[in-house]
């Protein structure tokens, strides 16, 4: 049991999925660690003790902000993992089959947030700013300089919306493929699936400045989006639909004359599964419709495929349509 807690305390410090009294609470038993320069096969028992009362004594009192997945976390688990550090600590130092530290933690710098099919996530920053994952997204923190003098982060791929807190001295940037967004405090969305022959950038308040390298794409208020071209780099600014744009926080999603492309991208990013055609004209063919999370895989491709007369059949994880 001891095992198992600590192991999944270790996983949460490792993918930035635990909450900041828990990074805390491992981030000042490692510097500990490192401070004794402490060879990987045996801590002293005086070593042991300190470090145990050192973390059980930062418990009393502590604030839990939950960082993760949007299914919170009851304040009792939170409490009691944290509980459980002091046994899981004590656990591992005495252990005869320890793993090396570095082992362990193989960046303690760089966070990685993700999302699965399926999947939306909410991370809160160190400075408070919160972010949201659409499904299969990838977001990149590295924590050694974010909040220093700027706040930058990567979005590997995928989608997410920024509601950033205002700080005038430290710019919020993200980097998206060929693109650089920045910001001083504003809530805005960015899309950049490697899928897509597209990025988008939509803002919900405030201003925020678009750039790819060192060269003015624009800068965008509220109700306005950037809709880049990767393939011939021309950028296009235009309004956009602020009530549907991201419904897909609640599980929604509205497909507005979508490519082919488009629709196989929300259907894997919903279900899973890969969609795929060989006919040309399908592949050419807009889709408008609203996709609701409940909806089952197979009721949805009935919509799809009805909309221009098409069939679909199932080949394991890939659906054709024909």
């Amino acid at each position: 049991m001891k095992t198992r807690i600590f192991n999944l305390l270790i996983q949460r410090y490792r993918d930035g999925s635990a909450t900041a009294d828990e990074r805390q609470l491992v981030d000042r038993w490692y510097e500990q660690l490192d401070r004794e320069q402490l060879p990987e096969k045996s801590i002293s028992e005086n070593l042991q003790h300190r470090i145990y009362g050192e973390i059980c004594s930062h418990i009393d009192g502590a604030t839990v902000r939950q960082v993760g997945s949007m299914i919170s976390w009851k304040f009792v688990v939170s409490i009691a993992a944290s509980l459980f550090i002091c046994l899981g600590v004590m656990w591992w130092m005495t252990a005869q089959d320890q793993i090396p530290l570095q082992h362990m933690v193989a960046d303690p710098e760089i966070r990685v947030f993700e999302t699965i099919a399926g999947e939306r996530k909410q991370v809160i920053l160190p400075d408070s700013s919160v972010i949201t994952l659409n499904s299969m997204t990838r977001l990149k923190l590295d924590v050694a300089s974010f909040n220093k003098t700027n706040r930058q982060l990567e979005l590997s791929y995928g989608e997410a919306f920024f509601d950033v807190r205002r700080d005038t001295l430290r710019p919020f940037i993200v980097t998206s493929g060929a693109l650089q967004t920045q910001v001083l405090g504003t809530s805005f969305t960015i899309r950049s699936y490697t899928d897509l022959p597209e990025q988008t950038v939509a803002v919900f308040s405030g201003r925020v400045q678009v750039k790819r390298n060192d060269q003015m794409l624009g800068i965008l208020i509220k109700g306005q989006q950037i809709r880049y071209d990767k393939s011939n780099e021309n950028s296009t600014t235009e309004s956009f639909d602020l009530e549907n744009r991201n419904a897909w926080i609640i599980g929604k999603t509205y497909l507005n004359k979508a490519s082919f492309e488009e629709l196989a991208l929300t259907i894997r990013n919903n279900y899973g599964v890969t969609l795929q055609t060989t006919n040309t004209r399908i592949a050419d063919q807009q889709y408008t419709l609203s996709i609701q999370k409940q909806i089952s895989l197979d009721d949805l491709l009935q919509v799809i495929t009805t909309v221009h007369h098409n069939k679909f059949r199932k080949e394991g994880d890939v659906v054709m349509i024909y």
